[in-house]
């Protein structure tokens, strides 16, 4: 008994440090009740042959789940068998092992399984007759079986199955020894396990998306955490943006509109209209719009509202970006050169200063700088004195040709910006000059 003993403590660690994974059925205690059955091959020569009758025998169960499939059990029943001519000798059998568990279909209601393990059968027989023990030992075993769990509820199982074990050593059949002769009696390895019972596994089902619905009744099982769900298990998405409830921030979108993965709506083009309800999608940033998300142009110019900074431009007048008059484009204007240490206009007329006329009639409030320079030549304090009579010489020009003077600025800069090398001849004609610039 005590080696009996220490198989069982063995089996009994090995099955509580064993690693538990995601099976909802982590622990299942289980008991069941059937018939057992020891056989063996006969053997000639020998007085009595195999006589075992079918005998009454049961079992107790833990199972601790290692994997999804996998777990492990650990068995121990207890039974007996009489020989089958007169019931004179009964063996009492108590079968131990540990066994692997492979699960086919855990996640259905009927989960068929298949074992095998290693253990020992206990067993002894008794001449009943005359009281006398005719064995008493204890054989190692290896065992497979096959059977099905069907899910009455959630966690308690109806287990019909069968177990055979085969058993290393022999002399432990009904009859034991001959009581008429002392040969061994008939072989006996074999021991088989017919039952059906109940199988608990306390705690909760298994609930792999945490929607408070089992996977077994769980019609959507991928739903993200957080999300509300129906009775089977499928989210909720009150509004219809596709994004459920629980997880929407934004629980009433208007429909149509196209959410973020929050459920809130978005909106390109930040116009106030939300995207998918937004008939002009790529309203340009700042632009006032209607109802559908189009932009406004209250003032026909081509410029939206909200970025027309001139929201009231007549009818017709050209306009830049900003929805305000364009100003004339001077570039073309090359500027206008003098002689050494002059301010006088030439040539008269001039074609530069006629077609600056003729810029600035067409932009009657435009504001123009004159920038009038010189060579180096000459004192600092002269060239911008020279270069300020330059300057108004040509604003002479254009007010002599109908252009407003309110509208001109003139500014020297002397000899301080030259655009040329001031040690050439052609370098100080380049640098003797006015050139147009728009008034900042």
């Amino acid at each position: 008994m005590r080696k009996l003993a220490f198989v069982l403590v063995c089996m009994v660690v090995a099955f509580a440090v064993s690693t538990v994974y995601g099976n909802e059925r982590r622990v299942g205690i289980g008991v069941s009740a059937g018939g057992g059955l020891l056989r063996g091959a006969d053997d000639d020569g020998v007085k009595y042959e195999e006589r075992a009758k079918l005998g009454p025998m049961g079992q107790f169960v833990l199972r601790r789940a290692i994997s999804d499939h996998w777990s492990l059990g650990l068995n121990i029943g207890y039974g007996w068998n009489y020989d089958d001519d007169s019931n004179a000798f009964r063996t009492n059998l108590i079968p131990v092992d540990l066994n692997m568990i492979y699960t086919f279909m855990p996640e259905k209601s009927a989960s068929p399984y298949v074992s095998g393990g290693f253990g020992v059968v206990h067993w002894d027989a008794n001449h009943r007759p005359t009281g006398t023990d005719l064995e008493d030992q204890r054989d190692p075993a290896f065992s497979a079986g096959a059977g099905v769990e069907i899910f009455l509820t959630e966690m308690m199982a109806l287990d019909i199955g069968g177990k055979f074990r085969y058993m290393l050593t022999d002399d432990k059949d009904l009859i034991g020894r001959s009581y008429m002769d002392a040969g061994m009696a008939s072989n006996d390895h074999y021991l088989w396990y017919f039952a059906a019972g109940l199988t608990w596994y306390p705690g909760k089902p298994k609930d792999t998306d945490g929607d408070g619905v089992p996977d077994r009744k769980d019609k959507c099982p991928d739903t993200p955490m957080g999300c509300k769900v129906d009775e089977v298990g499928c989210q909720i998405d009150s509004d219809g943006d596709g994004v459920c409830d629980g997880l929407d921030r934004c629980p009433d979108t208007p429909k149509g509109a196209i959410v973020d993965k929050r459920g809130c709506p978005k909106d390109s083009d930040g116009d106030g209209v939300y995207d998918g309800i937004d008939q002009c999608p790529d309203t340009p940033r700042g632009a006032k719009v209607d109802e559908k998300g189009c932009p406004m142009d209250s003032d026909g110019d081509g410029v939206f509202d909200g970025i027309d900074q001139c929201p009231d431009t007549p009818k017709g007048v050209e306009v830049d970006k900003y929805g305000c008059p364009k100003k004339p484009d001077l570039s073309e204007l090359e500027g206008i050169h003098f002689q050494f240490d002059k301010y006088d206009i030439i040539p008269t007329p001039n074609p530069v200063l006629d077609r600056a006329v003729e810029i600035l009639k067409a932009y009657p409030d435009a504001k123009i700088e004159l920038h009038g320079h010189t060579d180096s030549i000459g004192s600092e304090e002269y060239n911008m004195k020279l270069g300020l009579k330059r300057a108004e010489a040509v604003k002479k020009y254009l007010v002599d040709h109908g252009i407003n003077p309110d509208n001109i600025i003139t500014k020297s800069f002397g000899e301080s910006k030259p655009i040329a090398p001031n040690n050439t001849k052609e370098g100080r004609r380049q640098n003797r000059r006015v050139e147009f610039h728009l008034a900042e």
